[in-house]
């Protein structure tokens, strides 16, 4: 679900006992933290980057989702009802 709240613009970070490396934290979108220490300090980063917002576009693009993918998706739905109504 981080994705989800990430594409939300809620914050998220990453919490275990130990590294989970997903695409949020590969792409830094969210930080990962094993420890009480590291969650407060990145909790107070958040609290600075809350105040900055960042971009949709930022975010969309680290998850590798295009801004246009509606009418990419509309596209693909529509060619493969075509593919099947030819048959």
């Amino acid at each position: 679900m981080g994705p989800q709240f990430i594409l939300a613009g809620i914050p998220t970070i990453q919490i275990g006992h130990e590294t989970y490396e997903d695409v949020l934290v590969r792409n830094g979108l969210a930080p990962t933290v094993t420890d009480a220490i590291q969650l407060t300090r990145e909790i107070k980063n958040l609290e600075e980057e809350i105040k900055e917002k960042p971009q949709k576009d930022f975010i969309l693009s680290k998850l590798g989702i295009r801004e246009d993918w509606p009418v990419v998706l509309e596209e693909a739905i529509r060619a493969f009802i075509s593919s099947k109504v030819m048959r």
